[in-house]
């Protein structure tokens, strides 16, 4: 309803063939809100922006080079192709993650808000590829790096291959622990509040106990140890409190046990499971406080209905697996594994791994985007092949690929699907910033040419529809191709620049649009408005801006025809053909205006108070006055400005009219001349023999004829 509301048949027509992008702001919309949905994130990306260097462009551009006219832009490259980072760009793409995450700050709170997966997506950003915000400086870089973010902590790379499990009692960390540090907060962060709005995991329990287990589920363990104790559990609360100190140690990926070291805290908890089944009591544990013990195991395969029964501390039934997995959302059934079963220093992939293979199986609620899954409880469905997943678990798939130097192209094209982040299929939004953003990271191989000029081409399309024309042309500075970048904005400016603000046009300047563009934009849309003088000026403007060679000579060529087909006519009608002419003093540069300059200095010359009669000036008159009849007679040919400027048959007459007079003007001048001449041998015979058709011999001889008797007459 949203995107079809006001709209005519055939704006809808257009939307569903590709031709219309973003009809998804309603019609209804001020302007400021809608520019509000674009700008403050467009307007940082343009202030980060760093202008390709010449290597790159003549790497991109090949032989074409020399014909690109905009120079392409794209975000500080923070990291080098063998994946070392850049000390000097780093620091910048690191600030716009964090300044990006800012400005989306209000959309972040709650998933019910419409722009919350593109406010998660730039804070999961910062967490897989970037690090802590605030900034200090670390000597040990190379010379003239910049400041780096990370409280006194050095730059942290994307992934950390070290085996060895460093000291982290004398204050030494693998990089590996800061990273899993942000990507546990965001999580939690997302997932903060979901445990109210979802349906109780297992039914009969007191609430208490959910509440403990709804924070456990939202990363939240000192609430958790608040709960506990305001329920009298302090057993649990304690061993709640000892639950992130005890995890220091390490264990396999096959939860507790298939380590070196078990954690005190998950022992106790399957002692305790498995003493209620040996003794039969646990008919008699509230549901609630088993499911909460299930999870303290640091082993979710008590949480695993296939798996429960064949464990000796397996206590909740098979249903009751099955029903705390409906009432998880995908984020909190992440969060479960990266918080209960991942061992510190261990990478990402294993609880990502862990939950994929879970939701593949039906045993994990599917990774929906937002929009599908805040809906999902209502009727849930364990669909292993979604037909979209969020945005944000594309994001963790191609981290975790990432680390095994894996090239998935197939995941990041499925992350930049509009769909991915939003119900609208046509809002590109999110896909142009994560393309981007991944360029910067230069850590996956870069999509096929087509696709990347599909989502920059869509979402400048969805920024022209809803009146930002300018934004758009620094959407297309981002394609990669020269010739397809140059012919998209130009493309772009010629359409919508004919009446830009100065403001508009410094904007487009700063981006390297040619001046000469913008003129040529003016002059068309005069053109089709009838307004040919300013045509020719605008067209004119254009070309002396030019840089471009040839361009400037079709922009004069242009422009000459446009005088010779409207602008000439109606004034010669009107008596004022010599001021006119005058236009024409410069070289011209079309056939037609080649005949009309000679026309002029032919007129000048017969036209003075004495005329030189000299045989050699007599010769060199005649041999003008046959080239001139043979060019008048011809007409003017068509030419490409009947393309751009409106035609009338009154200015087609006009011109013919003009034409035929300064035909019989130099038939007139002819016969004159062979009078003085006395050579009668001559005539106009030769017009009879000229291959045209019937009619126009008949009105060639008319003029001839009617020359020949006013030469006669004096």
């Amino acid at each position: 309803t949203r995107r079809t509301l006001g709209a005519t048949p055939s704006e809808a027509a257009a939307a569903m063939t590709g031709l219309a992008h973003a009809v998804t702001i309603e019609r209804v919309a001020p302007r400021a809100q809608v520019a509000d949905a674009y700008t403050p994130l467009l307007a940082e990306h343009h202030r980060f922006r760093v202008r390709a260097g010449e290597a790159d462009e003549a790497e991109e551009e090949g032989p074409s080079g020399a014909e690109a006219r905009v120079p392409r832009f794209h975000l500080p490259t923070g990291f080098r192709p063998d994946r070392t980072m850049d000390p000097t760009a780093y620091p910048k793409l690191v600030d716009f993650l964090h300044r990006c995450a800012e400005l989306t700050e209000g959309h972040a709170l709650s998933w019910h808000e419409e722009e919350w997966p593109v406010a998660q997506m730039w804070r999961l950003a910062g967490a897989l590829w970037g690090q802590e915000q605030r900034t200090v400086v670390v000597p040990r870089l190379e010379a003239g790096a910049a400041a780096l973010p990370g409280a006194g902590a050095a730059p942290l790379p994307v992934y950390d291959h070290a085996r060895e499990r460093q000291d982290c009692r004398n204050g030494l960390h693998r990089p590996s622990d800061r990273r899993a540090a942000l990507l546990s907060r965001w999580l939690a962060h997302c997932v903060r509040g979901r445990a109210q709005e979802a349906p109780a995991p297992v039914a009969g329990a007191a609430p208490a106990f959910l509440e403990i287990f709804g924070s456990l589920s939202e990363g939240r363990v000192p609430d958790a140890v608040v709960s506990a104790i305001s329920a009298g559990e302090v057993r649990l609360a304690g061993m709640l409190a000892c639950h992130g100190a005890s995890s220091a140690g390490t264990r396999g990926p096959g939860g507790v046990g298939a380590g070196d070291e078990e954690t005190q805290s998950a022992v106790l908890a399957a002692e305790q499971l498995a003493k209620w089944l040996a003794e039969q009591h646990d008919d008699f544990v509230d549901k609630g406080l088993q499911l909460v013990y299930s999870l303290l195991t640091d082993d979710l395969q008590h949480l695993d209905p296939d798996q429960v029964g064949h464990l000796e501390s397996g206590v909740l039934s098979p249903e009751d697996c099955r029903s705390t997995a409906a009432a998880l959302d995908w984020q909190r059934g992440l969060g479960l594994r990266l918080w209960f079963e991942q061992a510190p220093g261990e990478s990402l992939q294993f609880p990502f791994q862990q939950y994929t293979d879970a939701f593949r199986t039906c045993k994990a609620a599917p990774p929906l985007p937002a929009y599908a899954a805040r809906h999902w409880h209502e009727a849930p469905e364990f669909s292993a092949s979604p037909r979209h997943l969020c945005v944000l678990y594309r994001l963790l798939e191609l981290y975790c690929l990432g680390e095994e130097d894996c090239r998935p192209v197939d995941v990041v094209v499925q992350a930049l699907m509009p769909q991915a982040a939003t119900a609208d299929p046509l809002d590109y939004r999110h896909a142009w910033q994560l393309l981007t953003l991944l360029e910067a990271v230069n850590f996956y191989e870069r999509l096929p040419e087509d696709t990347a000029a599909m989502v920059i081409d869509s979402f400048a399309s969805q920024l022209i529809a809803v009146g930002l024309w300018t934004w758009s042309v620094y959407a297309y500075a981002h394609l990669r191709d020269p010739r397809l970048r140059s012919h998209a904005i130009r493309s772009t400016v010629l359409r919508h620049g004919p009446d830009a603000t100065p403001a508009e046009m410094d904007f487009l300047q700063d981006l390297g649009v040619p001046v000469a563009w913008l003129h040529e934009a003016r002059a068309y849309a005069r053109g089709h408005g009838f307004r040919t003088k300013e045509f020719v000026a605008a067209l004119r403007d254009a070309a002396d801006t030019s840089t471009n060679p040839e361009e400037a000579a079709d922009l004069r060529r242009l422009a000459e025809e446009a005088f010779l087909v409207q602008w000439l006519p109606t004034h010669y009608v009107g008596g004022r053909e010599a001021a006119l002419l005058d236009f024409l003093a410069a070289d011209p540069v079309t056939p037609y205006g080649h005949t009309l300059v000679k026309y002029r200095e032919l007129r000048r010359a017969t036209d003075a108070a004495r005329v030189d009669t000299t045989p050699p000036r007599l010769e060199a008159i005649e041999r003008t006055l046959w080239e001139l009849k043979d060019e008048l007679d011809v007409g003017r040919p068509g030419n490409s400005c009947d393309t751009y400027v409106a035609g009338q048959i009154d200015f087609q007459e006009k011109a013919e009219f003009c034409r035929g007079d300064m035909l019989t003007y130099v038939l007139k001048l002819h016969f004159k001349l062979l009078a003085l001449r006395e050579d009668a041998a001559h005539d106009f015979g030769d017009l009879a023999d000229a291959p045209m058709r019937e009619h126009e011999r008949i009105k060639s001889l008319s003029v001839a004829s009617w020359a020949l008797v006013r030469a006669m007459q004096g």
